[in-house]
This record gives structure tokens, sequence and C-alpha cells, in this order.
């Protein structure tokens, strides 16, 4: 994977402007995001984004500001054909994000709808993600083009193709692309 692509997109935003979950500015996100793209085993990565990004971007499935930027970067690292387990991994951070809500503090400081310029930052990876969906037979793919994806008939479409190939519970008769009549695009 070329990290020309993400490294680029990390660079373009001023990460000091961003609120943070640690409740600081966000200035020490790219480090901690080149730590998570740089890290080879599953396990270093887990854990890179778990004490990085994870307590910063993303707190138990609320979002702060800087979860936007950083959908953005996530969405350039898989512009940079990264191998299928990369793929994986990356598409797991970014359905974390969009499946999340805005942190109540972010509301009350007038930051609201993150999730909204979350979701709608992420479709530009539509064809990306897809990829995953159909080359890895990913349910992380699956979960989060159920939030991004606007065009349901082209969504069903793409279920019907691989369902077989995706895990029991995302391909029982009982499976219903759950989360899509919730959603405000």
């Amino acid at each position: 994977m070329s990290d020309e692509l993400w490294r680029a997109e990390l660079s373009r935003h001023n990460w000091k402007s961003y609120s943070c979950g640690c409740g600081q500015t966000a200035e020490h996100v790219p480090a901690d995001f080149a730590a998570f793209m740089g890290a080879a085993p599953e396990s270093v990565a887990q854990k890179t984004f778990r004490d990085g990004l994870d307590n910063h971007v993303i707190i138990q499935s609320n979002i702060f500001e800087a979860a936007i930027p950083a959908t953005s970067v996530l969405i350039a690292a898989l512009g940079s054909w990264p191998s299928s387990a990369h793929r994986r991994r990356i598409i797991t951070r970014i359905r974390g994000i969009v499946g999340a809500e805005t942190f109540h503090a972010e509301v009350d400081d007038g930051r609201v709808d993150l999730e909204l310029a979350a979701r709608e930052t992420a479709r530009a990876g539509i064809w990306n993600i897809y990829r995953s969906l159909v080359e890895d037979a990913s349910p992380s793919a699956l979960y989060t083009l159920e939030y991004i994806e606007p065009d349901e008939a082209r969504l069903e479409y793409f279920y019907a193709l691989v369902r077989h190939r995706l895990p029991e519970v995302a391909r029982s008769a009982d499976y219903k692309l759950f989360v899509r009549r919730d959603l405000n695009y």
C-alpha cells in the first residue's frame, strides 16, 4: 500500500482546530494515525487504534469533531489499494465512526450531526467499500454501506450477489439490511 494518499490527506487538516475525545485538541491524532496505518500485525493495529484513535475520535460509539477528518484519511487509505487484511481493518474503523452518534458535549458546543457529516465523508469512498464487500465478503463493508449508501436498490443487489459468502449471521433468512430505515441522508 502506498502511503502517499492518506499521508497527504492527513497533513491537509489543521488537527489543532478539532475537538478530541481526550478533552484536548486533536493535534496528536496524526501520530496516532501513522502508528495505526503503519502497524503490520492485526494485534498491533488493534492496540494502536484502541490506545490512540479509539479514545480520541470515537469513545464508546460517540464521535468527536476529529472523527470527520479521520474518516477522510481512512477513505484515502482505502484509495491506496491496501491488502485485503489492511482493507478490512480500515473499513472496520470507518464502520465504527459512521455507526456512532455525536457526543453530547459536541452537541452542547454547537457541533450537531457529526454522524451525518461522517457518513457523507465516507460516501467519497463508496466504491472501495463495495470492493471490499465483493472481494473480501466483508461484513464490516456491508454494515458500513448500510449507513452510507443512499441507493437501497444497489445495496440490496450487491448484498444478494455476495450473501452466500458472508458469515452466517449476515446471510441467514432472517437477516435484513437493518439500519437503513432509521437514517437521514
